[in-house]
């Protein structure tokens, strides 16, 4: 059984269009004639990643009663399968190439016992207070940091992974400007490892990979005979 219902849009000959229609969000359809269907609601489609690869998966429209609740709809929310991540958005066909960011990461290297930022923003500073962010390790081996319209792992979210509880924060007065980075403290070598930013809800949906690399730094001491 289809997990979603799916409005398929028919062109008929010599049929003309409402203005309904116009206004209509039109949303990218494999299985749908033209491969398009339009809604009420939001754009559908899941980001399925494997190994470095990610692509996008059943896409198709979803109707805005299906929205629910409508500040944090279920169907919207992350799925409990790893490497599997719900998108919806609102622009028309904003589910058939969705920026998934450069699979080539940026790598930050930080000494061990230091305190590091790592940085996810949309370049449209688009408002993210009533949005989705999603920090994982390691292709979703662990949980680093969920917020999901202001409930988020230091206010009550469950899932948080043992490694970054009480370690890990976001910068709320920033959320506005669409500001999406976290801050990890006191880094040990056990935090290096592939990081990503899923923002997945926005109008035009956004991943981006960090590499942290975390070592211990030791100072050279200038010997008294070179200058």
């Amino acid at each position: 059984m289809e997990r979603l219902a799916v409005v398929c849009l028919f062109l008929l000959t010599g049929a003309g269009t409402t203005s309904a229609e116009k206004k209509a969000l039109q949303c990218y359809c494999e299985r749908c004639a033209n491969s398009s269907c339009t809604t009420d609601g939001s754009c559908y489609a899941v980001i399925q990643k494997r190994g470095s690869r990610l692509t996008v998966e059943n896409p198709q429209c979803v109707q805005d009663y299906e929205l629910v609740p409508r500040q944090r709809p279920f169907i919207c929310a992350p799925l409990e399968i790893v490497g599997m991540y719900p998108l919806c958005c609102t622009t028309d066909y904003c589910n058939k190439e969705p920026y998934l960011g450069t699979l080539e990461p940026t790598v930050l290297t930080v000494a061990e016992g230091s305190d590091v930022a790592l940085p996810c923003s949309p370049g449209t500073q688009e408002d993210i207070e009533s949005k989705t962010i999603d920090w994982e390790k390691d292709d979703g081996q662990q949980e680093v940091f969920f917020y999901d319209a202001g409930v988020h792992h230091n206010n009550g979210q469950s899932g948080q992974s043992e490694q970054f509880k009480g370690r890990v924060s976001h910068f709320p007065d920033q959320l506005k400007h669409g500001n999406a980075s976290i801050l990890i403290r006191n880094v040990n070598v056990a935090d290096s490892g592939a990081y990503t930013c899923f923002l997945t809800r926005l109008q035009t949906p956004q991943i981006f990979h960090i590499e942290l690399v975390v070592g211990e730094f030791f100072r050279i001491k200038r010997s008294p005979f070179f200058f």
